[in-house]
């Protein structure tokens, strides 16, 4: 039998603990078994569709395979900023196999969406669960308040998230839209019954916090580096659109944070440094060719977890975790706790298939 959840099936299926914890575990097994898991690959039709493919295996939880998704991309022009758009997702698919024998176990179709609040975007809650892993790895165990910048679903998530690895009594949210920010601020203070407060510019969200997260759209940069206070830790999610330069469609690579911010960034903590090599992502590239940023100073979040290498050393540092694109070991982990959970509430659908193409005879 071949299971196939529907996207109704997965919605609210797994908690944010449940995600980050797992999500966890993925980077802690990575980090010792490279093979593991790959970076994103992504291809482009002339259209501007993109198919993006993520492939890992977690064996402790018994799966291995990938997840695609697949968008129509444009980047208008927004109050000035150029941001990405998606006027088209199509259902992402996750495909997953027995880690020990190979055979189909399950098809999941459909954005997974936390228990807490069911919103959709792109690969919405296994970002937000990477940036609290890495977060939880950077930041200051004593942080409290938060800076968002952005006001759309990957913030809300972020938010969700970031509430499971620190105890956070104060949040301060800056959208360029008034409304935007508002409504954030009603919403999420109301959700998670803490003080949540809409500010009229980026640089009052992000003055007095102890954690900043960057969870925007945008292609240009969104905070300046000068106004980053001692000890605080950056969170950053925007990643790259190669595929998008080298095809035509956009001028420059994006850029969510400006120089400034990366070089006053004493550690710069990262999903994976492959991922910077084959994605080429903006906040990268350019800062490594000038000498801005050096490799030398970017640590993996799976090195930090196993004691290979340190996060941070000091309080006063400021620290960085950029979340450098889609890693397949995160979407797997979280597709393996899906298709467990699945299976213990008899959710789904079986298809009378066998999961082996070929079997050796007994």
């Amino acid at each position: 039998m071949i299971l196939v959840l529907r996207p109704e099936e997965i919605d609210g299926l797994i908690t944010m603990k449940e995600a980050i914890e797992v999500v966890r575990e993925g980077f802690i097994e990575w980090n010792k078994h490279p093979d593991f898991s790959e970076v994103r690959h992504r291809t482009h039709v002339p259209s501007n569709v993109r198919v993006s493919v993520h492939q890992g295996g977690l064996p402790k939880i018994g799966v291995t395979g990938l997840m695609t998704h697949c968008e129509w991309t444009k980047n208008p022009t927004k109050g000035g900023h150029s941001i990405e758009a998606f006027p088209v997702r199509g259902r992402p698919v996750q495909v997953l196999f027995d880690a020990e024998n190979g055979e189909l176990r399950c098809l999941i179709i459909g954005e997974p969406k936390p228990k807490e609040l069911s919103l959709s975007g792109v690969s919405a809650l296994r970002t937000a669960a990477n940036s609290a892993v890495g977060t939880d790895v950077f930041a200051r165990k004593n942080a409290e308040s938060i800076g968002i910048l952005g006001s759309q679903n990957q913030a809300r998530y972020h938010l969700i998230a970031l509430r499971e690895i620190r105890k956070i009594k104060r949040v301060k949210v800056y959208s360029p839209n008034p409304q935007h920010r508002k409504d954030f601020a009603d919403e999420m203070g109301s959700l998670l019954n803490i003080e949540v407060r809409p500010v009229e510019s980026a640089e009052a969200a992000v003055k007095g916090v102890d954690i900043v997260v960057a969870a925007t759209s945008s292609n240009v940069p969104v905070l300046d580096g000068r106004w980053l206070e001692p000890g605080v830790h950056l969170t950053s999610i925007v990643v790259s659109n190669i595929g998008l330069k080298r095809g035509g469609f956009v001028p420059k690579m994006r850029q969510e944070l400006d120089d400034e911010s990366m070089r006053r960034a004493e550690v710069i903590g990262v999903n994976s440094r492959e991922t910077i090599r084959v994605d080429q992502p903006g906040d990268f590239v350019e800062r490594l060719e000038k000498g801005i940023i050096s490799w030398e100073k970017l640590v993996e979040v799976g090195e930090v977890l196993n004691g290979v290498k340190p996060g941070r050393t000091r309080d006063d540092q400021i620290t960085l975790f950029k979340n450098t694109g889609g890693v397949g070991i995160s979407d797997v982990a979280i597709g393996g706790r899906l298709y467990r959970l699945a299976k213990e509430k008899g959710l789904g659908l079986e298809l009378p298939i066998d999961g082996a193409e070929w079997r050796e005879p007994l």
